[in-house]
């Protein structure tokens, strides 16, 4: 009775170390269904964003450098993701330098999101910055905690069998949802200074970010964050940098609240300007004589 219960015992064991090497490999296997049409999504609305009349204030700079960080840590997640499936056929350096790249793509992308939100309060009022600095602050941290994977293996480590998740992974969902929470707090703190359709969609925005990183965590074999960055990238573009919100639409020029903007914006950064006002001579008149087509295709060209 003893010899098979040792018996069934050593099968058991056996049996675990089977699942737990099984398990190893099935993580080194990633699925890039969900990045190859995100890739394609975002580079059309990163297109028709860049041909599309916008605001030139700084908000805006600040979502293109969103949606081109977004592209870059796509684009490596879907390199390394490959190369460590195809270890083999790679030196251990190029696959370090490749998943480094990746990383820090990871934080930066995630503070870009902080920023972005900091940029998005300033246009309305003047957030300190102090904000800008602890973001900076903790960006400069994790990106060290990265760089130590390549002596310590802190975040992953490469040895013969491939990649491997090191002790101090779970460090990237700690930064990811620090960064998060903070900028949560900024939407709440300057709720006032916000629209209403500006505060949803922001909130909004955080949400599906909170979402995506929680889908991250659970199906890790699926490179699930880039699509829900574009997804964030979607409805920012919907109701924040939406350049037809900020239009009049008689002549399509910009209104008097994207004015208003551009003229804040300078303000607060201490941003010399100069201001050209334009008055039609004999308005009224004019329009009658001329019809109000004519007259509308002249303040079209004049704005």
């Amino acid at each position: 009775m003893v010899f098979s219960a040792g018996i069934r015992y050593d099968r058991f064991v056996a049996e675990l170390q089977k699942i737990r090497v099984e398990r190893t490999f099935a993580a080194m296997i990633w699925n890039f269904s969900f990045s190859l049409v995100t890739g394609i999504v975002l580079c059309i609305i990163l297109g028709y964003y860049a041909v599309y009349p916008r605001l030139p204030i700084i908000l805006n700079r600040y979502f293109v450098s969103l949606a081109v960080l977004e592209i870059l840590t796509l684009a490596f997640d879907i390199l390394s993701s490959w190369m460590d499936m195809n270890h083999s056929s790679f030196p251990v350096w190029l696959l370090y330098a490749v998943n480094m790249l990746f990383f820090i793509l990871f934080v930066t992308r995630s503070y870009g999101m902080y920023a972005y939100t900091i940029a998005l309060v300033s246009t309305r009022g003047r957030a300190p910055q102090i904000y800008f600095r602890a973001g900076r602050i903790l960006l400069v941290l994790f990106w060290l905690i990265c760089l130590s994977s390549v002596v310590c293996g802190t975040v992953f480590f490469i040895d013969r069998d491939g990649y491997h998740s090191g002790t101090g992974y779970f460090l990237l969902y700690v930064q990811m949802f620090l960064f998060l929470i903070m900028g949560m707090y900024l939407v709440i703190r300057y709720r006032k200074v916000l629209s209403n359709v500006v505060f949803y969609g922001i909130v909004l925005a955080y949400a599906v970010l909170c979402a995506g990183g929680i889908f991250r965590y659970l199906f890790p074999a699926f490179l699930l964050m880039d699509m829900f960055y574009m997804i964030v990238v979607m409805i920012l573009y919907i109701t924040v940098e939406n350049a037809d919100l900020y239009r009049e639409s008689r002549t399509m020029s910009f209104d008097f609240q994207a004015f208003e903007q551009v003229v804040r914006e300078h303000h607060n950064y201490g941003i010399w300007y100069h201001l050209i006002g334009v008055m039609p001579y004999n308005y009224n008149e004019t329009r009658q004589i001329y019809g109000g087509v004519q007259i509308d295709g002249m303040l079209s060209q004049v704005g």
